[in-house]
């Protein structure tokens, strides 16, 4: 009810929620096609071992019974739908999924089949226009596994809303979104998926966008989180076009994250870089302190050590917007430590293409006793230096090289970029970079 100040009127308003359509695709994602089944109480899947909530719709397989509490394989029917209910609220409206006037989570609930077996997979997905996942009935008990795979069915429909139907993008990007959510969840992510991050710091060196990342990597998405607000990873999915493809037609979500900044290349690569550095310690707000303890100093590496050169070993040569984090022994303070950087792009050992588009970014971190950074001033040069006065209390000390070629190339594409250099008043700590000497 208002008021207006003006003339003593008084108006009111009412507001309504349209209530949503369960409405069941032609073709499902567990083979049961055709709405007509689903009124079918002999079908395997049908209306009459189901619930409903505002948002969602939960089917499970007619052998649960009535009551799957009382089955062999049980769960409880309500606690799944609560749940997914609150992943649907979470992605709709704290991630911005679906957030479109116009998007199709505002008219049909999403829906949710619970297979009888005792298999480990879940799905998430969808068939236009309606969300679906599929998942066990041990799945029923896990957050992480509901917030993964509804992420996914939020990520089918939010490409749809884009108004692309004939193009997707490739590779992991799906994943690495669903991880996202997770962190995005839980800033303890670290600890309760550790092995993923494990594998994430094994990797770093491995392009943005590479499968071997899929599960480990949320990271970018994290920093562009922080840089842009939350909603930027829902609009790389909902704005999409199809303008945003290589020169090989795939869709590129790096291409979609430049138009939607406004940034050019090689703003994009400074980006990278001060990301790449940022991940050293985790400095990023939201997940800073839970990264602490376990996350922060702990990049490793591997360097082939000619004479007094270190040239990165091919097993750890980063890719498209890969990195290194090489940790150094650290001098007394007040040392200017310096790093003599020659970028290689003709050598049989790794795998180069289109060398004329080489370009690295490369400086020093310190990371202070009270956990403070000092980040010195990075270099591009492809035969160049950087250098850092150490700072007092310095605990760590690190050399950051991050890949930032001067083109976008295919996410997961496998091309390296490999490099050498000498380093004056430090040298490798031996602990968490390896040293191969030759």
């Amino acid at each position: 009810m208002i008021t207006n100040n003006a003339n003593d009127d008084t108006y009111r308003f009412v507001f309504t929620q349209v209530e949503k359509v369960l409405l069941i695709p032609e073709h499902t994602m567990i083979g049961q096609s055709g709405p007509e089944l689903f009124e079918n109480e002999n079908s395997k899947f049908n209306k009459h071992y189901m619930k409903e909530s505002d948002n969602v719709a939960l089917f499970w397989e007619k052998s649960f019974g009535t009551n799957p509490q009382n089955a062999e394989r049980k769960f409880n029917p309500d606690d799944l739908l609560k749940m997914a209910e609150e992943v649907y609220d979470f992605m709709k409206y704290d991630l911005y999924f679906g957030n479109k006037e116009e998007s199709v989570t505002n008219k049909y609930k999403l829906i949710v089949y619970v297979i009888n077996d005792s298999e480990g997979g879940a799905t998430g997905g969808g068939n236009y226009p309606v969300g679906e996942l599929a998942i066990r009935p041990h799945h029923s008990g896990n957050p992480n596994m509901v917030y993964h795979e509804v992420s996914h069915s939020f990520q089918y429909l939010a490409l749809w809303d884009s108004g692309i139907k004939d193009a997707w993008f490739p590779g992991p990007i799906f994943e690495m979104t669903s991880q996202w959510t997770l962190l995005r969840r839980s800033p303890e992510w670290i600890d309760q998926e550790f092995n993923h991050f494990t594998n994430y710091i094994s990797g770093t060196h491995r392009s943005l966008g590479h499968n071997d990342n899929a599960y480990n990597n949320p990271y970018m998405f994290e920093y562009w989180a922080n840089k842009h607000g939350v909603e930027i990873m829902s609009r790389i999915f909902q704005e999409t076009t199809l303008d945003d493809k290589t020169e090989s037609g795939q869709l590129n979500f790096i291409k979609t994250y430049k138009r939607l900044t406004h940034i050019n290349q090689e703003q994009l690569n400074e980006e990278m870089y001060d990301a790449a550095s940022r991940f050293i310690t985790w400095d990023l707000p939201r997940i800073e302190m839970a990264y602490a303890a376990r996350g922060a100093n702990v990049h490793t590496c591997q360097l082939v050590q000619l004479g007094v050169t270190y040239r990165i070993s091919p097993e750890r040569c980063p890719s498209n917007y890969g990195y290194n984090g090489i940790k150094l022994t650290v001098p007394e303070a007040g040392t200017t430590v310096k790093v003599n950087f020659r970028g290689i792009i003709n050598s049989s050992e790794y795998n180069i293409h289109k060398p004329n588009n080489a370009q690295w970014r490369y400086g020093f971190l310190a990371v202070l006793k009270d956990g403070s950074r000092v980040y010195g001033e990075p270099s591009k040069e492809d035969i160049g230096s950087a250098s850092l006065q150490v700072p007092e209390n310095t605990e760590h000390l690190w050399l950051v090289v991050a890949a930032t070629p001067k083109e976008i190339y295919d996410t997961g594409a496998d091309n390296q970029w490999p490099y050498q250099f000498t380093l004056d008043n430090t040298e490798p700590d031996g602990d968490k970079c390896r040293v191969i000497k030759k």
